[in-house]
This record gives structure tokens, sequence and C-alpha cells, in this order.
């Protein structure tokens, strides 16, 4: 193999090294040299099936049948680490040759496992289960005893009589301590922690309509941060109070009416017991739990961790396993803070009134952003590579004599120049980071030492690799945060976290001394410390998210396209889960279409993805509705059209782009910003972002799976058509029961995170009330109507009176808790800053978002669309009715597009000429290719005016289209003149149009102006009249310059004319580019804009 490359296109082959002597050495080294074994025995697989791969060029050959014949071919018959390790060779070695520019084929999913873990509940920790079930059983029979509940003397001389016996109100004792187990295990309080809280907490119960529930509140000190505000007594302190909310408990149905029923009865706070401190939680629990169960009837002491852990057990054959590791505190899941939870509960948002709205941020200019520039020769370049060659020149050798400052700034220096072109922005911000600090140090120390900076710099190397070509000047606060969040959790100790969180933050100092616009919440950083804010958690239910849409119908629907894009953004991160980026940069190849549609979410030249985890298919038919699948359906149609395509599965343009050109994305300041505006008025919360979509998905889809019910998600709303079950099935989204793996394809498969416990404890913020929907379900059928009598201490006359009158329907469970919520929490409100309102009443939007510049842009396409429809249309196939199937305009206005296009497209002037369209033939000297356009044309007459393809004009024809359909509704007299004086007058091969008259060409300036262009773009030709009695040449150009308010250099002398035309010479018109030349956009703008005026009747013309 001496002879053989080493590297599978640039991805280096396993190096095996020398068999060493040393027994643990020498097993890494059997694993090295099977693994370089497996890396060749795809290469020999490479030879004989794709031998142009293994040289570096790949043919046209090599197509997606060839590359599943390669993987299948790697994959037979190999067992798990195998295929694992082939495989991944094979994927890694296509992904870097296209990176390296040596081929362009779509790279396979790479596979990775998920490691099992032990089981958290182990078989022989279930011999606790038969104690468990005799305690439940006295339990329950304790339920049912009026006497228990009516101070029975019997009971009280019970609890006086045992051994350990603490004075102290024995009433409150019994029922505190009934409350208590109940709570335990019936209410999925398993967690020590919080059920040593119940007592202290007992009086914070609240409740709605629908359930109750408990905030459990903890007081945390947090560091101050540098740039916090202080009060004057908090300067000089390095750690503050916070009240952190770490849990919010739903007791089941049984605990529920135990906690109402004391509330009821007005026992206030759980009793004080002499020579016991209260605030000494486990051992207060403790003795009332084993007083009750002694006045029951069972003799045995059991220790509150072996009851807590046998009612695990118990409860494990009750619930999915992550919901009873969550009840227990083995994972985390971080619940909704209380203004999000409070909007939940009651469907109401705070009606703000004052919308502090940047409406410079939403103007709408139409222009193209590119996305790069010369970024595709910078993505062949391996920054990582560029970025260790500078870290070795950084760091200092052993033995090395110390560097100075200033050599090191002349190393960066040096980099910086010598690689100037291959560098991507990430890489050049780290650079520019680095002289900063070797100038000026950081935000906390003035001067750093030589070998320090490369440390820090080590610190954020990732940098490289997640941005890929992305500026971090250019991401959104809450995009950066996210990548930040995952350089912390990269480190494995909590010290390891806590110091490159403090690099982080120099970083992030020093973009904002760059001009970083946004803010970046570092509190919201978890793993950093143990204690202080941890996810940043919010929701938005069902009927949040419809009225998101049709506010979004309203707010700056100045254009309809940006309007569609904001909606279908907004659906994608709601029903798909999508990042922004994910979202944003969509490409027509990463929609695969067929029976059951299919989003790819993948890397590409243009976008980077989170992780290798992130790499996922999102499949749109399940999880959109009909409507909103349609919606989706027909602007993937309607782009395919602007890119005149007729399959586009291979095709890169962006799904959200300008209509001109499908490589110039939709700038991401027009899209999120209004959405978010959005979203914050419709919840009435100022924390809400776009990437709370992705978490109301997460929870959405997790309890639409496992059947959790629950009328504040409001799922059931009207045309709201999804799926049937076959089809769910069909892509493994079974909701027939549930179990754990709902909670991988949530996880894994729909939102690309590497395991399950990144799901549950940033995303998953409901898991409280989920525990409790299935705690309900398992124990609900053991209330019997006497036992909820009881329980109540409602009469059972009196709840088949309320059923028979007001809850038909109800069960007497139900009837019961609800006429103890209205008993104990009499019309409860929530304090919020604004008036409440339900959620789904309109917003008043201040009058300028809501200006529509244009009624008429509702029903017309846009110029792609209306191009193609002009010059691929026919009579026979292709007519008014095939275009108005595949767009949604109707065949009357497509037909009158088509005849005022071919009304023009006949247009000659006196001599011929034709008037907007220049034939292909015109001005071509080669006699024979003249005579085949000529021949081409009489078979085929064009139809339309060509498109532009220079940058320039097509800029132009934005901004002039743009400006035109503004003035239709502000200055209808003067566009429509305009439009008519150009199409009557112009000529298609001359790039200046005529002015008859000086007062035509006064009018015609005042257009120009009004479209938004400069007055220093106006240029003029000039022949002069040449009679006797008219003034020289140059006293007519400071005429016309005069009468134009332009300077004389802008007009131009051409010739001169004799006896006809003006006295002052014939003049001709037209916008000009940065080089001097008439823009072809500009006309181009005015001559598609005639013809929707033309066919919308609005104008007419002459002859």
């Amino acid at each position: 193999m001496a002879d053989e490359p080493i590297v599978w296109a640039g991805w280096k082959f396993t190096p095996v090294g020398e068999k060493p002597e040393e027994l643990r050495a020498y097993k890494y080294y059997l694993h090295r040299r099977k693994r370089n074994l497996l890396q060749w025995g795809v290469i020999a697989i490479l030879k004989d099936k794709a031998p142009s791969l293994v040289s570096g060029t790949a043919d046209q050959s090599i197509d997606d049948v060839c590359i599943q014949e390669i993987l299948q071919a790697i994959e037979s018959r190999r067992p798990g680490y195998e295929l694992k390790q082939s495989r991944n060779f094979f994927v890694q070695g296509l992904d870097r040759g296209v990176r390296e520019g040596l081929w362009s084929i779509q790279v396979p999913a790479p596979v990775f496992t998920i490691r099992r873990q032990k089981a958290l509940f182990q078989p022989e920790t279930f011999i606790r289960l038969p104690e468990i079930r005799r305690i439940q059983c006295l339990l329950i029979a304790s339920w049912s005893e009026p006497e228990f509940f009516q101070q029975s003397e019997s009971y009280l001389q019970s609890l006086k009589a045992i051994k350990g016996f603490i004075p102290g109100d024995e009433y409150k004792q019994l029922r505190a301590g009934q409350l208590l187990l109940t709570a335990m295990l019936y209410g999925g309080l398993l967690e020590s922690q919080w059920l040593y809280a119940l007592p202290s907490h007992i009086n914070a119960m609240q409740a709605n309509a629908d359930c109750c529930w408990i905030d459990f509140f903890e007081d945390v000190k947090r560091v101050w941060e540098s740039d916090e505000i202080r009060q004057v007594e908090e300067k000089g302190q390095q750690l503050r109070q916070e009240s952190l909310l770490r849990r919010r408990w739903f007791p089941d149905s049984i605990t529920e009416l135990l906690l109402l029923r004391w509330h009821s009865d007005k026992l206030d706070n759980f009793p004080k017991l002499e020579n016991n401190n209260r605030h000494k939680a486990d051992s207060y629990c403790q003795y009332l739990i084993n007083a009750f169960l002694r006045v029951v009837g069972l003799e045995a002491t059991i220790t509150l961790p072996d009851l807590i852990s046998g009612a695990s057990i118990a409860v494990a054959l009750e619930l999915p396993a992550f919901l009873l590791n969550f009840a227990a505190g083995k994972i985390a899941s971080t619940s909704l803070p209380v203004q999000a939870w409070q909007r939940l509960a009651s469907d109401n948002r705070g009606q703000q009134t004052d919308f502090d709205v940047n409406l410079e941020q939403f103007k709408a200019n139409g222009l193209p952003v590119p996305v790069y520039s010369d970024d595709s020769i910078i993505s062949r370049y391996d920054q990582y590579q560029y970025y260790q060659t500078l870290s070795k020149k950084l760091t200092l050798k052993k033995g090395e004599k110390k560097r100075s400052h200033a050599r090191s700034i002349h190393i960066i220096q040096d980099f910086l120049q010598t690689y100037q072109e291959h560098i991507a922005p990430p890489l050049q911000r780290l650079c520019q980071w680095a002289l900063e600090m070797y100038r000026n140090g950081s935000y906390a120390k003035a001067r750093l030492a030589v070998s320090t900076v490369p440390k820090y710099l080590g610190q954020l190397k990732e940098l490289v690799n997640i941005l890929g070509n992305q500026d971090p000047m250019l991401l959104e606060g809450d995009e950066l945060l996210e990548i930040y969040q995952d350089l912390v959790d990269s480190s494995k100790t909590i010290k390891a976290k806590a110091y490159k969180a403090g690099r982080i933050k120099e970083f992030q100092y020093y973009l904002l001394k760059c001009g970083y616009p946004d803010e970046i919440k570092f509190s919201e950083l978890t793993g950093v410390t143990n204690s202080g804010s941890s996810v940043d958690a919010n929701y938005i239910n069902e009927t949040g998210f419809q009225a998101t849409l049709t506010e979004l119908n309203r707010v700056d629907a100045s254009q309809p396209r940006f309007v569609t894009v904001r909606r279908l953004i907004t659906i994608l991160g709601y029903r798909c889960g999508l990042r922004r980026t994910e979202a944003h940069k969509i490409r027509l190849c990463d929609i695969q279409l067929g029976a059951y549609p299919v989003l790819l979410v993948r890397a590409n030249a243009y976008k980077t993805v989170k992780s290798t985890h992130s790499t996922r298919q999102i499949l749109l038919k399940p999880l959109l509705s009909g409507v909103e699948f349609r919606e989706l359906m027909q602007w993937i149609e309607y782009r395919r059209l602007e890119q005149a395509l007729d399959g586009f599965e291979t095709d890169s343009s962006f799904l959200f782009s300008h209509d001109h050109d499908g490589q110039q994305l939709i700038d991401e300041l027009l899209v999120f910003p209004v959405i978010q505006t959005v979203l914050r008025a419709i919840t009435g919360d100022q924390t809400v972002r776009y990437h709370h979509l992705r978490h109301s998905f997460a929870n959405n889809l997790l309890f639409k799976l496992m059947h959790v019910e629950w009328p504040a998600l409001a799922f059931n709303q009207p045309n709201q058509e999804f799926n049937t079950e076959e089809e769910n099935q069909l892509f493994g989204l079974n909701s027939r029961r549930s179990s754990r793996k709902h909670l991988y394809q949530v996880s894994a498969a729909l939102l690309g995170h590497a395991n399950p416990e990144i799901t549950l404890k940033s995303y998953i913020h409901l898991c409280d009330y989920a525990l409790c929907d299935f705690l309900n379900k398992a124990h609900e059928s053991q209330l019997q109507v006497p036992t909820v009598v009881v329980l109540s201490g409602i009469g059972r006359e009196a709840l088949y009176k309320m059923k028979q009158r007001n809850y038909t329907g109800w069960s007497i469970l139900a009837i019961a808790k609800k006429r103890l919520r209205d008993r104990v929490f009499p019309q409860q409100a929530f304090a919020t800053k604004y008036a409440l309102i339900k959620q789904d009443v309109p917003i008043d939007w201040p009058p300028e978002l809501l200006q529509i510049i244009y009624p008429e842009c509702q029903r017309e396409p846009s110029l792609s669309i209306l191009h193609q429809l002009i010059e691929y249309s026919n009579t026979n196939d292709k007519n008014s009715q095939y275009w108005a199937d595949r767009t949604g305009y109707s065949e009357s206005d497509i037909q009158g597009w088509l005849d005022a296009a071919a009304l023009l497209a006949n247009m000659k002037t006196n001599k011929g000429a034709p008037r907007h369209i220049r034939p292909q033939w015109y001005g071509l000297q080669d006699a024979e290719k003249k005579q085949s356009f000529q021949a081409r044309e009489v078979l085929q007459p064009p139809r339309c005016m060509y498109r532009p393809h220079k940058r320039s004009d097509i800029k132009d024809t934005q901004l002039v289209f743009k400006g035109l359909q503004q003035l239709r509704t502000s200055q209808a007299p003067l566009v429509q003149w305009a439009v008519r004086y150009f199409l009557q007058n112009n000529i298609a091969h001359r790039s200046h149009l005529r002015m008859k008259t000086q007062a035509d060409a006064e009018q015609f300036k005042e257009f120009i102006l009004a479209l938004g262009l400069p007055k220093k773009r106006l240029h003029c030709r000039l022949k002069s009249q040449t009679r006797q009695e008219c003034l020289p040449a140059e006293e007519q150009i400071q005429n016309w310059a005069k009468a134009l308010t332009i300077p004389e250099n802008q007009i131009r002398l051409v010739g001169s004319i004799r006896k006809q035309g003006d006295d002052y010479g014939s003049l001709r018109m037209t916008i000009v580019n940065e080089k001097g030349v008439g823009s072809f956009g500009f006309r181009y703008a005015i001559y598609m804009m005639g013809i929707l005026m033309l066919g919308a009747n609005e104008i007419a013309l002459e002859g």
C-alpha cells in the first residue's frame, strides 16, 4: 500500500503506526488497524464501481443511483460497528470532495449511534412493590372514610397513642400526612426536594377553569454581570438574589381534590409541631407521613427515601420512562416562565398599546441582497487548517525565547496578508480579535501576556467550523447565543465551561466594539454555574399561531411576496421546528416532491447546519395542515415558474428569493423583525422570538403523539386538516399508543438533537402537565362516585343536580373539581402589565404599519412570472386556462396580459422599426448569422422584451417597478401619463426616449424623480436647432438645463436638425448607470408595468 494515496478525497485514513509492546497501547493499535482495514475495503469497492471517485474526478456517470449502489455494497453483511465506520468514511470523503471542489454530488447522511445508558430502575428494586401496594390500599381506604375528614375522635385518639407522637393540631397532622402521601404515590411528586417544599408552598396554589398547579420557586445567588444596572445598595456586591422558578407541579385529580378540600376547609398552613422545626423539611414530612400510616394501620416504620423509591417503582408501571425520570428529578426539563404560563392558562394576552417598532427596519426596499460574493472560492479552503497554522505560529514552543507583543501582531498581519483571499469571515474576526487583545488587552484586563492570546483563541476555534462562511456580525443575537451554548456544552467540566464562557464574553465584547447591533443575554448560557436562569423557555399555542398568520397578512403588507415568505417561514418554524437559517435558506432542491414530499435540512455552500445531528429529513404532509401544505406547494410551484423549471431536484435556487434572481435571498431584516413584532403583539410578551416556534413544535408534536388532551393547547382549530393515521405510520409518526420512542422521534428525527436529554432540558416545557395527564388516565378509574363525594365534601345529590342542569356530559369527578375550584378561587385573574384580551382578537396596529401601497398587487404576478406567461404561452396547450391552473390568477386577467403583450410586440414606428422588442439580428455584421436569426424570428416572433441580465439593470428593474407600484395609487395620473407616453414613443434600438415638447420633458423628469431615482442619473441627448432665427447650440443647452434644473454637463450635443422640431432642438432623455450607459432595467420595468396597466384597462394607447 506504499504507492497508494493516504487520503480519500482529502479525508485522511486512520494511521496505524508501529506495533507497540505495552498491552493497553496494543489494544488501541488493534482498534486503529481494524478501522484502517475497513477504510481500504471501501477504497476497493470504489475502484470497482466508481474509479473516477478514487482519482478525484467524478464524471457524469456518478449520480444518485451510483452512490446508492456503492452504499449498498459497503453496508452489505456488515455488523453495526463496521457498517458505521465504513459508511461514514465514504460519506466524509464525499463531503470533503465537495468542499475541496472536486465534484458536485449530493452527499448522503452519515450514521450515528445513540448510546444505550444503564436503566435507571433495576429489576431487583421491584421487591419494594408489595409493600407499596399495601400502603396504597390503606390510603385508598382513608379516602372513602367520611369520619376522617370530620375530625373523628377515634382517629385523633389513635394518633395520640402512636409511638413518638408530637403534640400540635392533631387533625391537621392527619390531613397533612394523607396529603403528602397522596402527592407522592398518586400526584407524581417523586423528587424529595419538592415533596419537602410542599408544606411551605401550600398557599401558593393557583387554578384556572381546567387545572390547578403550584409553582415552586427557589432563591438562588447569581453573579452580577458587568453591564447590569445596580441600585445604590447593591454596588460593591458580587452576588445578587434571584427568585427562580424550578418546578411547576400539576397534581393529579385525587391530589387536586385533597388540596382543594384543604383550602375549602380553611386549614391554611401546615401544622406547627412542638419540639420539631418545620424548616427541617425532611424530618417534618417523615413524621407526618409515618404518623398517618400508623393511624390507618401500618405498624412498620418506613423511611422517606425508601418510600419515594418504592413509589417510583409503582409509578414506573404507569408512565413513559422519560416522564418517570422527570418526576423523580433524574432528568431536567424547564417549565414555562410565569408570564408564558399565565397566557397559556388564561388564553389571554396583555393588550399592548405602545408598540416600540423601528419602522426603518421594516422598510422593504425590494432590492437584492447577495448571499456571498466570492465565498464559493473561500469554501474550497479548509478554515480549521488555516486556524491551526496561525495557532502554531502564535504559540511559544518549548525553549523558545519570549516574544514581544509587536512581534505577535506582525505574525497575524503577515498571516492575513498571505491568505487574504482564502480566509472566511469567522477566522478573520478571530484574527482581528487577537490583534485587539495584543494591542489593548481585554475588557477585564488592560494587558494580556503573549502566551494568553492563543489560549483565548483556542476556546473559540470551533467557530470556524460552525459558522462556515457566515460573518458573526451579521447573525442575530438569538442565533449567536445558540452557537455560544454549543461551544460551552462541548466542555466537560463546570470549570471548563465557566472558563470558555468567559472567553466568549470577551469575544462578544469585541464584536460590540465593532458595532454588533444585538444584545446577548449571557445569563441564558446553561451549564456555566449551578444556579441562575437556565433556558429561555416560551410557548405559543395553536390559537396564538393562527392569530399570528392572520396578523402577518396585515402588517407591512406593501409587498405580497414578503407577506407570503413571512407566513411560510413562520409555518415552517411552528409545524416543522426549523431554525431561522434552516427556514430562511431553503433551496428548491432541498424539497423532494412526490406522493409524500420531504424537506431535507442539510448544509450547502450558503449555510451550515448547527451540528452533524442537524442533518435530517422533515416529512411535510404529516406535519402540516391541509391548508398550510397547499399554500407551501403553491409557492413552490410559483418559484418553479419563476425559474422556468420543469423539475428542480438539482436546482440550487433559494425558495425565498427575489423574483428576478433565484440566487438573491430576501434580506432577513425584511422577514424576521416583522415576524417577531407580530409574535410579541399576539402574546403580549416582549421576550418571545422566532426560535420559540421551534420550542412550540416540540411540545405540540410530543403531546399529539402521546394523546395528551389539553384545551389550552387549542389543537382542535377549524380548517386544520391533519393527515390520516396511515400516513403518519408510514413515516414512523405512530400515535396509536404512547412510548418512549415518541421522544426519540421528536428529538433526533425532527429537531435534529444528539440525544433526548437536550430536547427535554431545553425544548419540552410541558412535561409537568403531561405527567399529570398520564397519572389521571391511570388513577381516575379508581375514583368511584362515593369516594369523590367524600374527598370533595359535596353531597351526591348536589353533584348529580349540577350535572343535569349545567354540565351534561361531564363526569362527576370533573364537576366536583370545578365546584371546588370556583369555591376556593372565585374569578381568579392574573396580574399583567397590560389589560387582558383574548389572543385571537385583532391587533390595533399603528396606521403606518397597515398602509398597503397598492391594492392591485394582490392579484398581479411578479415580473418573472409575467415574463414566463408571455414568453411560453401558446394557443394549443399553454393557453390562459393552463396558466390559470398553475399560478392561481384568473383566466380573464391572464388573457388581458397576453393581449397587451401582443399589442406591444406588434407596435412599430412610421418607418417600420419595432418600438419595444429589439430583434436579435439588429446590428449584426455577419450576414449568415443575421439571416439565421431573421428566419427564426419569422417562425416564432419575439413576444416580450428580453429580460435584463446585468446586475445594475436588475437592480434598476426592481427599484423602478416598486416605484411604479407606489405611484399607481399615490399619483395615478402621473404614472398613467408617463407609461402611456413611453409605450407610444419608445424605440427598441434607442436607449433614450424622445421628448416631443419641453412640457413633456419637464413632466417626464418629475415622473423620474417620483420613482425615487436621483437627478444625477438623468442624461439627455440634444440635437440643436440650426434655423437662422434660433439661439446658438450652447444657449439651447443652457435653456434645457434651466428648464429641467440639471447641470449642463448632463446634456450632450449629438447633432443638429433644420426646418423641423422645436426652436430649442430635439431632446432625448434616459437614466444611466454608474458607467454612463443607458439603463435597460429602467425601460424594461416601465414596459412590464405597461402590460399590467393595459390588461387592467388603466391606460389605452392611441391608434
